[in-house]
């Protein structure tokens, strides 16, 4: 059986757990191993009903997120309920996954383990899982997609893919971002180098109570809806979505690195085609990450676009302009399909 690091008086029950699926109907559940310490990761994955499976669409969520995070509000749905609706309207097969001790996944909550390149080593293999599943279909286009940390994280796997193109399925085609983590709300200096040579290491699963929240609620999301939604105690308790809460200092650490490594080494020489969204009220992943990537990568100016949420925070599919912002993606995969 699979080994969850979540109490059993706190863990959902089925009622929960169909109460937390409501808005995305319809999902295949599968696991999967994880490179490190052979964890069972949790996947879920939707098929077009009554079509032909046009692309693919593989995506990772952020630190201290889970895979369906889908929501439905005054007839609105949201997050991942969002993605859903609007890429299986296209005949796009849906694909996510929860990290490493996220979500319905083994291992330590909320950490990422003992280096950022094992969630990217997941999420490569993930990759592979969905393309095996279309694997009579090898000419559709697949579409790697991720937000915050998750985008960072497509990023390298884009990039991996660019440089050992053997390594990569048949169908991948491009990248979809949202709110991509390429640069953060660091520490000072002095501060940074306690935190990377000092504390972290002996320390990686402690919440530093000395640190400020970087991305509180109050920077994550800007409906009031959504927000006390996130925030529930009864939802939080269930100990598979951390999200607005501290950072381990593991974690904290590794995402640094991982920020560092997507700025110096998979943005420049970057060819791959990519669809990059990015509000520009977002306090917790600035949007100059963004303008990073346009300004260091390679991509051919008809291969990328760039669109800025004038106003929006940081999670962008709950946003008041949240269709709009999918309207972008869909628009951008459509040509791609075509």
């Amino acid at each position: 059986g699979v080994q969850i690091e979540i109490d059993d008086d706190v863990f959902p029950d089925q009622k929960a757990i169909d109460k937390l699926e409501s808005s995305t109907p319809g999902a295949t559940h599968g696991w999967f191993n994880s490179c490190y310490e052979n964890a069972q990761l949790h996947y879920m994955c939707w098929l077009p009903r009554n079509q032909q499976v046009q692309g693919i669409l593989v995506y990772a969520h952020g630190i201290n997120s889970q895979c369906n995070k889908g929501i439905s509000i005054n007839g609105r749905n949201l997050a991942t309920a969002l993605i859903v609706e609007q890429f299986l309207e296209q005949g796009i097969a849906v694909y996510t996954f929860d990290q490493y001790g996220h979500g319905f996944s083994e291992g330590k909550r909320f950490l990422i383990p003992q280096t950022w390149k094992n969630n990217q080593q997941d999420f490569v293999s993930f990759c592979h899982i969905a393309a095996q599943q279309h694997a009579n279909q090898p000419k559709i286009p697949m579409f790697i997609a991720g937000e915050s940390y998750g985008g960072c994280l497509a990023l390298h796997v884009a990039r991996y893919f660019q440089d050992y193109p053997n390594q990569a399925p048949t169908q991948f085609d491009s990248l979809l971002l949202t709110a991509p983590a390429i640069v953060g709300d660091l520490p000072g200096f002095p501060m940074y180098q306690i935190l990377r040579y000092g504390l972290a290491p002996l320390f990686p699963n402690r919440i530093p109570f000395f640190m400020p929240n970087t991305i509180s609620p109050e920077r994550i999301w800007r409906d009031e809806q959504v927000r006390q939604l996130r925030v529930d105690p009864e939802y939080l308790k269930m100990g598979i979505d951390g999200s607005g809460r501290k950072f381990k200092l593991g974690t904290a650490l590794n995402l640094v690195m991982a920020l560092e490594a997507v700025r110096k080494q998979a943005i420049p020489g970057l060819t791959v085609p990519f669809c990059v969204l990015h509000g520009t009220n977002d306090y917790g992943v600035p949007i100059e990450g963004a303008e990073y990537l346009m300004e260091h990568s390679e991509t051919a100016d008809s291969d990328r676009e760039f669109h800025r949420l004038e106003g929006s925070f940081h999670d962008l599919f709950t946003d008041p302009r949240a269709e709009e912002a999918m309207g972008h993606w869909i628009s951008f995969v459509w040509k791609r399909v075509q």
